[in-house]
């Protein structure tokens, strides 16, 4: 255990090295424009959808009147509850859509977040160095969501979503690679 704890000691102490030499605007925006982007694709996957579903309701009214003029092969009945249903997930769509939009529009607020996650990495580094091993499993504790260990100490660290951009350096390649 004491091998372990020594090995995710270097670690964290290379993540505090790596972020205190880059510099600060780079990582924070850094961060920040990985938010962004996964916010926005989240959102045109739902615009997406929520267009393909549109396509698919006008498709199927389209072919309601065709049944009424009695030109469809379809049946009305079963037209009506493609109808009810797509129209269904149109509207839950349609929810997902505003849902993906606010989030986006919050991930473009979200810089004091990120800016306050980056300082807390400073001042937990500085006390990481001079610290005994209760300290140093509480501030791991607040950036390691698991570890894994396999045979040979191979270790696979992940870390908490909100600290996890910080683990890589800002040519984005992990920090640290033990096998």
């Amino acid at each position: 255990m004491t091998k372990l704890d020594d090995i995710i000691s270097i670690l964290i102490l290379n993540l505090f090295q790596n972020v205190k030499d880059s510099p600060s605007d780079a990582l924070i925006e850094q961060r920040y424009q990985s938010e962004l982007a996964i916010a926005t694709s989240k959102l045109k996957t739902a615009q997406a959808k929520y267009k393909r579903l549109s396509s698919d309701l006008k498709t199927y009214q389209d072919e309601v009147l065709k049944a009424i003029q009695e030109t469809s092969s379809f049946d009305p009945k079963i037209l009506n509850d493609l109808i009810a249903q797509t129209s269904q997930k149109l509207d839950t769509s349609q929810s997902e859509v505003a849902r993906h939009k606010q989030e986006l529009e919050n991930k473009q607020n979200h810089v004091t977040t990120i800016q306050s996650q980056y300082h807390n990495i400073l001042s937990w580094a500085d006390i990481f160095i001079d610290s005994d091993i209760e300290v140093k499993k509480m501030i791991a504790g607040y950036l390691i969501e698991s570890v894994k260990v396999s045979r040979g100490y191979e270790i696979d660290i992940k870390f908490n979503v909100a600290y996890e951009h910080f683990a890589q350096n800002t040519n984005g390649g992990d920090i640290f690679c033990i096998s």
